[in-house]
C-alpha cells in the first residue's frame, strides 16, 4: 500500500519464485551463539595428475603431452559456514607444527571462538596439537569426524574442484 501498489497472494508467491526464493522450513539457532564454525582440510596436488576423460575415436587412447619434471604441493584449507575460505600452501607433509600455524593464522583474524571441525588425519590428534588446544581452550576447540567420512566435510567438495 506504500507505493498503490496492490498484489494478491498468489502473485507475490508468483513474484519470490522468480527471484529465486523457494518455501523453507527455517533453521532455529540461538542468537546468543557465540562460536564461528570452521571446516578443515588437507589435500595434496601433483603436477602429472589426470582428472576426468577425454573423447577420441574408439581404438585410440588419448595423449597429453607433458613434461617429465613432477612437482607437487599440499593444501590446508577452512571454510567457514558463511562461505568465507581460509587456506595455506605448503611444500612438504601436513604434520602437527604445520596444523598449528594453521590454527593460529585462523585465530588471529576471529572475532569470537571458532569450532574446526576436522577429518582423523594424525597430525590433527597429535601431542603437540593437544597441548596447543588446552591452552587456547578461550579460542578454538577442534572436533574431530568419524573415520573417513568426506561426505560430512564441505571442505572436501573444494577439494573435488581443486
Amino acid at each position: 500500500m506504500r507505493f498503490g501498489i496492490h498484489y494478491s497472494l498468489g502473485m507475490i508467491g508468483q513474484l519470490l519464485c522468480r527471484w529465486g526464493f523457494t518455501p523453507q522450513k527455517p533453521v532455529t539457532r540461538a542468537y546468543e551463539r557465540d562460536d564461528e564454525i570452521h571446516w578443515e582440510d588437507e589435500t595434496g596436488l601433483r603436477s602429472d595428475h589426470l582428472a576426468g576423460r577425454s573423447d577420441s575415436p574408439r581404438g585410440c587412447t588419448p595423449v597429453i603431452e607433458s613434461t617429465g619434471k613432477r612437482f607437487g604441493c599440499n593444501v590446508i584449507s577452512a571454510v567457514n559456514n558463511l562461505g568465507k575460505m581460509r587456506f595455506r600452501v605448503l611444500r612438504g607433509s601436513f604434520t602437527q607444527r604445520v596444523m598449528i600455524d594453521f590454527l593460529e593464522r585462523l585465530i588471529r583474524d576471529a572475532k569470537r571462538k571458532i569450532i574446526v571441525i576436522a577429518d582423523g588425519h594424525p597430525a590433527h590428534k597429535g601431542r603437540r596439537v593437544q597441548q596447543w588446544l588446552a591452552s587456547h581452550t578461550a579460542q578454538c576447540e577442534l572436533a574431530l569426524l568419524p573415520g573417513y567420512a568426506p561426505e560430512l566435510n564441505p571442505d572436501e567438495l573444494l577439494n573435488q574442484d581443486l
